[in-house]
């Protein structure tokens, strides 16, 4: 059996050297590539972008990369008028430099506003009644095109255009088409495309025998709407030539004929979870293990959700990609080293406790947020770390049936007030909150929206007050061999391949917090993964993360030794 298991590593090209598994290149193209693994990675420096009209337009402030020569330009959307912002790389500042001291590059060129885009169903970005943004930025060396990828982000999404490319004028933009995968059998949502496209290496698509014609990448892979949406739960990575352009007409969707398919997770509700909307489940065992189709695999394991049928819990020593879990990702390959990168945030810590009666809860109404001072048995989460100061944490601040009136419910928690961490004490089990989000109810009964005597406290991913949020977050990074992709081309499941590398990526990334390192969590919102871009000439990979301001993005530089 051993015998035969090397015998099939070796036909496909893959010797069992770990962890720097070689992957062999058929002639004509010689010579073998190395997996690209963390340890190559070095950070020279950090920078910041201009700043940003916020808006409609684009929720996620995404960035792409011009290569020349040795300097690196960038291009960035503004998120209220479309406008196209290109700008240097200025010098670098240390890599653990404060976000306020961090170097901002400046404005070198407006492009003016990307061309408008078409959509069958009307969802182009800038519509709000569905959350419509572009989420995608990509800039193709080989083409000269900009390419955008936009979705929906809502419920129910029909197939429809979702990528878009451009050319560059003198001083503007001009359109070159509009397109969708062929999505008309409902199988792949506006989400699975939502990325936009990356380059596939030329020696990967003569191994698994396609064009190299077929280098576009659509979709990268990520979640971008809600869970009927059609998202991948894992990287969704689809090989198609280049299409014919268009006019992108109004309300005409451009379907383009079944490309190579690499990578696809899709949505699939029974696994390990305990999803619950009104309640908590957070810290439950599974009723159920995981079952095919599969979603893509975490070495993460210290959350906990209470939300969603496809949010799956921990099972079998590992977490898996889910709802609050933004990803972006590219196909690093220099000629020597090669590997599918993808920057992630993931679900971090998870607790289900109670309010002590001694000492007994107070209020104090005098903050901007008022706060609510209560002690519970023990501070410690799912992620082996404590409750942190800036975490989100959900506290009972009314009874059903006793006060709070009509409005205390626990329909979608309603008896539950959403309330961030201003002190902690890990010894005492004391902790502080600022009530950013009172319980549906009225004062009948009470006097204010203390914590209550022995209700829930909760730490971790939860649905309430009809919508979800985390408690905290962590930075993650993943990386693929190749060869779990060329798996797929060759007749395995799309959702098989699974990460050769993940790492915590705050020991890069300090800026945002790191609840490992004692410091605070890091806010969902506040370090948004919104570019992962590669510089095949250079050996660098530049990450890009949203900044709390909301208005900037922070870029860190990195090294392949």
């Amino acid at each position: 059996m051993q015998m035969l298991f090397a015998l099939t590593c070796l036909a496909i090209g893959v010797s069992l050297v770990d962890p720097q598994i070689r992957i062999r290149q058929r002639p004509p193209e010689g010579g073998d590539r190395v997996l690209l693994t963390a340890s190559n990675l070095s950070c020279d420096g950090v920078f910041k972008t201009p700043n940003i009209n916020t808006g409609a337009y684009t929720p996620h402030h995404p960035v792409a990369l011009r290569v020349n020569g040795a300097s690196r330009k960038y291009y960035q959307i503004d998120g209220a008028n479309s406008d196209i912002y290109e700008f240097n790389e200025p010098s670098l500042s240390a890599c653990n430099t404060a976000l306020a001291s961090i170097t901002q590059a400046t404005v070198a060129q407006n492009w003016g506003a990307y061309p408008v885009v078409s959509n069958g169903g009307g969802l182009i970005p800038g519509e709000v009644t569905g959350y419509t943004g572009v989420y995608g930025l990509h800039y193709d060396e080989q083409r000269g095109y900009l390419w955008i990828g936009w979705s929906n982000g809502y419920v129910n999404i029909p197939p429809g255009n979702a990528f878009a490319a451009a050319s560059f004028g003198a001083s503007t933009l001009s359109r070159v088409g509009c397109y969708a995968l062929n999505a008309r059998t409902n199988t792949v949502g506006m989400p699975m495309q939502a990325s936009g496209v990356i380059k596939i290496p030329d020696w990967f698509l003569t191994q698994v025998g396609i064009s190299t014609s077929n280098n576009l990448g659509v979709g990268v892979g990520g979640i971008f709407a809600s869970t009927t949406s059609l998202n991948s739960y894992g990287p969704s990575i689809e090989a198609i030539p280049m299409p014919s352009g268009n006019s992108c007409t109004a309300g005409v969707d451009n379907f383009l004929a079944t490309g190579t398919v690499l990578a696809r997770y899709p949505t699939n509700t029974t696994g390990p979870h305990c999803a619950q909307t009104s309640g908590h489940t957070i810290g439950c065992t599974p009723v159920s293990a995981p079952t095919p189709p599969y979603h893509a695999q975490s070495s993460f394991t210290g959350y906990g959700y209470s939300l969603y049928e496809v949010d799956w819990d921990p099972y079998g020593g590992h977490g898996w990609w889910g709802s609050d879990s933004p990803t972006y990702g590219n196909w690093y390959d220099d000629g020597v080293k090669t590997g599918v990168i993808y920057s992630m945030l993931m679900p971090s810590g998870g607790l289900s406790t109670t309010v002590s009666a001694s000492p007994a809860p107070t209020y104090d109404a005098v903050p901007f947020y008022p706060e609510t001072t209560f002690t519970v048995p023990a501070t410690m989460t799912r992620d082996g770390n404590h409750i942190r100061v800036s975490d989100v944490i959900w506290v009972q601040t009314c009874t059903p049936g006793s006060t709070g009136g009509a409005g205390c419910v626990t329909t979608n928690n309603n008896h539950m007030s959403i309330c961030s961490v201003t002190a902690v004490n890990t010894g005492t089990g004391s902790v502080t909150c600022g009530i950013t989000g009172s319980d549906a109810g009225d004062l009948t009964g009470r006097s204010d929206y203390r914590a209550v005597v022995g209700g829930a406290v909760w730490h971790g991913v939860i649905y309430a007050h009809g919508t979800k949020f985390s408690s905290r977050s962590t930075l993650r990074l993943q990386i693929y061999n190749p060869q779990s992709f060329a798996a797929v081309v060759a007749g395995g499941n799309t959702y098989d391949p699974v990460y050769a590398e993940e790492i915590d990526l705050t020991t890069f990334v300090t800026q945002y917090g790191c609840p490992s390192c004692g410091t605070a969590g890091i806010n969902p919102n506040a370090a948004f993964p919104a570019a992962t871009l590669v510089d095949n000439t250079n050996r660098k990979i530049v990450l890009f993360f949203r900044n709390p301001d909301g208005i900037t993005a922070m870029g860190m530089v990195f090294s392949v030794n």
